[in-house]
């Protein structure tokens, strides 16, 4: 027994100007970016994250942020890792 479901984990870093804590939630709503003058200077309306952030979820999974200001930004992307073995097909 206490067989742990396994996941696959996919991680994008960047180096860019980094987000605010406070900000981790508002980049994975629709529209919604951390800083309101980016979309200006290099396009996007704001979409990209809440998304990916709906795929991951009909997958079984999550898209996760860390970052801080200055810092870049790390991506997590979690999604169950299902061999035939554990699907039931009928």
């Amino acid at each position: 027994g206490g067989n742990k479901p396994l996941s696959i984990i996919f991680h994008v870093k960047d180096t860019g100007k980094g987000i605010p804590a406070s900000k981790h939630k508002l980049i994975f709503k629709r529209f919604s970016q951390a800083e309101k003058g980016v979309s200006r200077q290099i396009g996007g309306l704001g979409l990209g994250l809440s998304i990916a952030q709906e795929y991951a979820g009909l997958l079984g999974g999550k898209i996760t942020v860390q970052s801080e200001q200055g810092e870049g930004a790390s991506f997590f992307l979690t999604i169950p890792y299902v061999t035939s073995d554990s699907i039931n097909l009928k």
